[in-house]
């Protein structure tokens, strides 16, 4: 089986993955060697009908929900399509901040779309990675052969639009998922071509079973971490070791931060509900950005003003405490409690369904089979009779009954109006930020234009409650 990577990134009318709804996805297939394999490709996805989208996403963007009305298809196409370009065996996602932002999407897509929120991400071969955990560790450990740009407040900034004009990659459609895309694979090049070492070495990460190898559960062996939890004086590179792991949840193992003395942060803090303080949490799953500590030369430890033995001593301390007992340790150490009942629609991470539910499903959601649009007599998790309606209104509305019309109607209102049933934005906060990005934005023709087109479409999606 060969491996590919597809270079994806996502454009959505929200910041919310669970809550917002996708506007564009864009994907590029290349070999290892990040050589393109395959034409780039591109949808649009139109906007459900009991969505309000937010103006200043749309404004971002550049993408209005009638544009997307115009050139995109409806959500359960559009999830298929993505779907299809993962069934290739040996596919590795990979985007910009994609495991936290753009791997969400796509889950809670395929989720309200009754498909399998995460098979493609290991069946077949296949796996997940993300570029700015490289671009974060090349920046701490080895920075040569890079330009690494500051924001207009002299800060370090990893922002792709920053990383790429200080590079000379081009990068004229920011913020248009294609051409993220195809930035954020010359950024990769670029990466790849200045420190293959470490390029090929974080790409080995994207194994569980590697980043067990390094961290080894324990056996209290230190370890370097790139991550935004880690000080920005020493670039977000941090020594840490493994002490526990989270109940019910395999993939993620408790971690602290040794640039805190044991002693002082137990004697110094008293317990405080939902206080962290060193204590973090390594997810096994999500191709973390870690490097074992003698890849570390004296001059990065100059540079960066990373104290080692003081971190070794940390380590010495922890050994000998009953750290378990410590502030922080116990936020992490026990289930994390429910929200209560979620919205359906924001159950992604509520349960797995079983085999018998995902066939049902699987029947419910296919043309032209004998179960499609039939609401099976059982499912053992109910929550997915409250789904699969939902899924035939937004997606199949001339199937509904007029009873169902009606119901479906009511329940569009609510979220309109109350910002009910997991909504991301009602009518009245919609119109808020119109006002002030009519304010704003007055002299830029292009997006008042584009605040005129969106304003339009929720009026007119929305009028017939007399909300408009």
């Amino acid at each position: 089986m060969s491996e590919s990577l597809l270079w994806f990134d996502y454009e959505t009318f929200g910041l919310d993955p669970a809550r917002d709804r996708p506007a564009q996805f864009a994907g590029l297939r290349t070999d290892p060697d990040l050589k393109v394999i395959e034409e780039p490709f591109t949808v649009f996805c139109r906007p459900p009908i009991d969505y309000i989208p937010n103006p200043e996403s749309c404004l971002l963007t550049g993408i209005s929900p009638v544009h997307a009305m115009a050139r995109g298809v409806p959500e359960h196409e559009f999830i298929r399509q993505i779907l299809a370009a993962y069934a290739v065996p040996g596919t590795c996602g990979v985007g910009y901040n994609s495991i936290r932002f753009d791997d969400e999407v796509t889950r809670n897509t395929l989720y309200r779309n009754l498909h399998d929120p995460f098979a493609r991400e290991w069946q077949h071969g296949n796996s997940r990675w993300d570029l700015l955990g490289v671009v974060r560790m090349a920046r701490a450990l080895r920075p040569e052969g890079i330009v690494w740009p500051r924001d207009k407040d002299d800060r370090p900034t990893l922002r792709l639009d920053h990383l790429t004009i200080a590079n000379g990659i081009e990068h004229e459609d920011a913020h248009d998922a294609l051409g993220d895309v195809r930035a954020t694979l010359e950024l990769a090049r670029l990466v790849r071509h200045a420190q293959p070492k470490l390029f090929n070495y974080l790409w080995e990460l994207r194994s569980k079973r590697a980043v067990l190898s390094l961290v080894e559960p324990g056996s209290m062996t230190p370890f370097l971490m790139a991550s935004t939890r880690m000080s920005s004086e020493t670039q977000n590179l941090g020594i840490v070791v493994v002490v526990g792991r989270q109940p019910e949840n395999p993939n993620a193992l408790i971690t602290y931060d040794l640039r805190f003395s044991p002693e002082s942060w137990m004697q110094d803090h008293p317990a405080l509900e939902g206080e962290r303080g060193p204590f973090g949490v390594l997810h096994i799953n999500r191709s973390p950005a870690l490097a074992p500590m003698s890849v570390l030369r004296s001059q990065d430890e100059a540079r960066l003003g990373l104290d080692v033995l003081m971190h070794m001593r940390h380590l010495g301390e922890l050994k000998q405490l009953p750290f378990r007992k410590a502030p922080g340790y116990e936020v992490f150490n026990q289930p994390f409690p429910s929200d209560g009942k979620p919205d359906v629609d924001l159950g992604l991470y509520a349960g797995f369904a079983s085999d018998r539910d995902r066939q049902r499903l699987e029947g419910f959601r296919t043309p032209g089979g004998g179960e499609f649009l039939k609401m099976p007599g059982h499912f053992d998790d109910p929550r997915y009779f409250e789904l699969c309606g939902r899924y035939k209104a937004r997606n199949y509305p001339n199937h509904l009954s007029a009873e169902e019309a009606q119901s479906w109607a009511g329940f569009c209102e609510a979220k309109w109006r109350q910002k009910a049933h997991g909504a991301a934005m009602d009518f009245a906060e919609f119109m808020t930020k119109v006002e002030a990005l009519r304010v704003t934005h007055g002299s830029d023709a292009r997006k008042m234009a584009l605040l005129v087109e969106t304003e339009r479409y929720v009026r007119d999606l929305t009028g017939s409650h007399g909300l408009a």
